[in-house]
């Protein structure tokens, strides 16, 4: 992230929660908070370590981004519009009859990797890639954002393992640890704690 500037990003983030906030109340659609939650962290994805563009967008040699909190999607499709991707017409008819953009993250989005929407499918997806670009020599690298929550499902700890084993260093996984979801707090529902050491104890740095 060579030249960073942090008022730019600032101001990007702000634009991405107010946009989200705006087609949210138009379209009366839920799961406000998870987008708003991650847009400081796909700012800095999309923006500063991807620099997913339209020149790009169908190159096989450009990083991959995978929702797996694909309720979270609006903050996806609004960072899509900035970057130029996708329209207008588009983004303000997200989640009514027959648009594009669903309230669950769609593949057949540009720019959309994945769809996803069942919670634990997106990081053995991720995975997939990164053991595959590993195999290959592929020189792209695979970013993965789930949600705290989300790892109450067991297929991410299969695949946290499948990661270790094999020594995925081009694959970053992210997690949005806002520590609350859908029935109350995560310390409440299944606690995380210690995550940090759990992660560690895998060999994952």
């Amino acid at each position: 992230m060579d030249n960073f500037n942090l008022q730019k990003s600032k101001i990007i983030s702000k634009k991405i929660r107010e946009m989200c906030l705006n087609i949210n109340h138009i379209s009366q659609t839920s799961h406000l908070g998870s987008s708003l939650s991650i847009s400081d962290i796909v700012n800095v994805l999309f923006f500063e370590i991807i620099k997913l563009n339209k020149i790009n967008l169908n190159s096989s040699l450009r990083d991959k981004f995978i929702l797996s909190k694909g309720h979270a999607c609006l903050c996806i499709y609004v960072s899509l519009f900035l970057k130029k991707i996708i329209n207008k017409d588009d983004l303000y008819n997200y989640g009514k009859n027959n648009s594009l953009l669903m309230t669950h993250i769609s593949h057949k989005v540009p720019g959309v990797e994945f769809s996803t929407g069942s919670l634990g499918h997106g990081l053995p997806f991720a995975t997939g890639k990164a053991f595959y670009a590993k195999k290959f020599n592929k020189k792209w690298h695979t970013y993965c954002l789930l949600s705290d929550g989300e790892l109450n499902e067991g297929s991410n700890w299969e695949s946290l393992l499948f990661a270790s084993h094999h020594k995925l260093n081009n694959l970053s996984i992210i997690i949005d640890y806002n520590k609350i979801q859908s029935f109350g707090n995560t310390n409440e529902i299944i606690n995380l704690e210690p995550l940090e050491e759990k992660f560690k104890s895998m060999n994952l740095d």
